[in-house]
C-alpha cells in the first residue's frame, strides 16, 4: 500500500517516508535508505525522514554518519521533542548514558510518551539508578495500568535490583492482563522454579505450547524437566534451544553443564569449548572454562 501511496504521489516527502519504513520491517535495507533518502531530498524540513535516517545508518552500523547526521538535525531544528527523543536514542546505543538521561528527560518533559519513558528507564539502570528507574515505570503504570510493555520493562528492573520477589509478583500481574503472554511465562516459569517446581513447570508448558521453536522457552522448560528428573526430554529440549541459537552462551553453557552431569564429556567439550570461542567476554565464558577443567582427563 505504501508503495502504491508513494507511485501515485511521487512528490510527497511523506508517502516515501511510510514506505522506507514498511521497507526496514521486511529488512530491505538498502530499497529502504533510497526510498528515505528522496523523501530528504523532496522536504529536507521533514523531522521524521531525518530520525529516521539516523536510525538506519546506526542499522547499517555507519556511527560516525549516524553522529553526523544527528549534529545537523540539532542545527536545523534545536532541542524539538523528535531531536530530544533521537539524540537520547543514539546517546544510550553508544553507551553515553548521562547525555541519555539529558535528553530524554528534557523530551519525557516535553511531550510524556512511553517509548521515551521506557528508553529513560534504560539509561537510569546503566548507571546502576535502579530505584530511579523503578520509580519511573510505576508512576507510568499508576495512570496506564494495563501497558504490558512497561509492566515487562519494570520486572526487568526488579531483576536487575536482584529483586526476584517484585518481578514474580510484577510477571504474575501480566498474566492476570494477558494469561498468554511469552516473556512473563516464562521468565516466571525460571523464577518460581525453587518456590514451587511444578507451577513453574506449568509455566514453562504453557509457554512451549505457545512457541514451540523459541530458543529460550526451549532451554528454560528443558532445565526444568532436568530439575524434575526427566532427564531425555529434557535434555532434547536443551539441544533443541542450543541448535537453534548457536550464540547465545547461557544456553550453551546449560548444554554444556547437563552432558558433563550425564559423562558426555567428549559432546561437552565441544559445546563448552565453542563457547568460548564465540563469546570469550563473558561470565559463561568464564564458567565454561571451569567446567572444561573439571572434565576427567584420560
Amino acid at each position: 500500500t505504501f508503495q502504491r501511496w508513494s507511485q501515485l504521489a511521487p512528490d510527497s516527502a511523506q508517502a516515501h517516508y511510510h514506505y522506507a519504513n514498511s521497507l526496514v520491517g521486511i529488512s530491505k535495507i538498502d530499497q529502504a535508505r533510497k526510498e528515505l533518502a528522496l523523501a530528504i531530498q523532496l522536504n529536507p524540513g521533514y523531522v521524521r525522514a531525518r530520525v529516521g535516517e539516523i536510525k538506519l545508518l546506526v542499522k547499517a552500523g555507519e556511527l560516525e554518519n549516524a553522529r553526523t547526521a544527528l549534529a545537523n538535525l540539532k542545527s536545523d531544528f534545536g532541542d524539538r521533542f523528535e531531536v530530544l527523543g533521537i539524540e537520547g536514542w543514539f546517546a544510550l546505543g553508544t553507551g553515553d548514558n548521562t547525555t541519555a538521561e539529558d535528553s530524554l528527560t528534557a523530551a519525557l518533559e516535553m511531550k510524556p510518551g512511553r517509548e521515551v519513558m521506557i528508553l529513560l528507564s534504560m539509561a537510569l539502570r546503566a548507571q546502576k539508578k535502579n530505584d530511579e528507574a523503578v520509580s519511573l515505570l510505576q508512576k507510568w503504570l499508576n495512570e496506564h495500568p494495563r501497558d504490558v510493555a512497561v509492566m515487562l520493562k519494570l520486572a526487568d528492573t526488579y531483576l536487575a535490583q536482584n529483586n526476584d520477589v517484585q518481578a514474580r509478583a510484577t510477571y504474575a500481574n501480566v498474566l492476570e492482563l494477558y494469561p498468554d503472554q511469552l516473556e512473563a511465562l516464562n521468565n516466571l516459569a525460571w523464577l518460581s522454579q525453587d518456590k514451587d517446581l511444578q507451577q513453574a513447570l506449568d509455566y514453562a508448558r504453557r509457554a512451549y505450547e505457545l512457541l514451540p521453536t523459541h530458543p529460550l522457552v526451549l532451554d528454560t522448560y528443558g532445565m526444568l524437566l532436568l530439575k524434575n528428573g526427566e532427564i531425555s526430554r529434557g535434555t532434547e529440549m536443551l539441544q533443541n534451544a542450543a541448535e537453534r541459537s548457536p550464540n547465545d552462551p547461557t544456553i550453551q553453557l546449560h548444554l554444556g553443564q547437563t552432558l558433563i552431569q550425564q559423562e558426555k564429556f567428549a559432546e561437552a567439550k565441544g559445546v563448552l569449548s565453542a563457547l568460548i570461542e564465540t563469546s570469550p567476554d563473558t561470565s559463561s565464558a568464564n564458567e565454561a572454562k571451569v567446567l572444561l577443567e573439571s572434565i576427567p582427563r584420560r
